[in-house]
């Protein structure tokens, strides 16, 4: 990868930070008036997007200095990064009961951001049946996995035995060409799954 394009990817992945914003309404508020903030931000940046698809010159300055610098080719044309991410968050919340939403939604943030800033800087293992990823930045993206669900969740045998098994479903869907974005599905999958475990343990 060019060193224009790791700085691109550093930036686009560095954004993700954002997402923290949806822990925070959850922690110190509620989370009726979380699902109500992830909600106002899909409307909000979605009408900021068909602006951007459909009437560019009306596009905010700001907003399109950001995109030019982290959209990815496919993107200039179709609804960005972030509006599948709004949607898969918010999906989650709704769906998912307790604490095991937003601690999906935070190892979608964390774990996928470590993996591709990791994997861009440095990265050298290809995984063969993934020549985009690197054995570097998807394991870091596990460890990151295993690190949110024991800072959040608590230290316990229960807690490491979930860590471990989401981390392993991370690194599966890191490699794996998915056919939806993956902003959508990473914090429904994560929750979904935490909401699994929790039946089992």
């Amino acid at each position: 990868m060019k060193k224009k394009d790791k700085a691109k990817e550093i930036y686009r992945k560095s954004l993700h930070t954002f997402g923290l914003t949806i822990w925070f309404v959850y922690e110190f508020f509620n989370k009726n008036l979380c699902i109500l903030y992830v909600l106002i931000c899909l409307s909000v940046f979605f009408i900021f997007e068909v602006i951007r698809l459909k009437k560019p010159s009306l596009y905010p300055y700001p907003f399109k200095k950001i995109t030019e610098k982290v959209a990815r080719e496919r993107e200039k044309y179709y609804l960005a990064a972030h509006i599948h991410f709004f949607i898969g968050a918010l999906i989650a919340l709704i769906i998912f009961r307790g604490i095991n939403s937003i601690v999906g939604i935070l190892v979608a943030i964390f774990s996928d951001a470590i993996a591709a800033i990791v994997g861009v800087t440095i990265g050298r293992a290809k995984i063969p049946i993934n020549k985009e990823k690197t054995v570097e930045g998807t394991l870091t993206g596990m460890v990151a996995a295993m690190i949110v669900i024991i800072t959040f969740l608590g230290v316990t045998f229960t807690n490491i035995i979930k860590g471990l098994i989401i981390a392993i479903i991370f690194g599966i869907l890191d490699v794996t060409n998915l056919p939806v974005n993956d902003n959508l599905i990473y914090p429904i999958i994560f929750g979904g799954t935490l909401s699994i475990l929790d039946l089992i343990f």
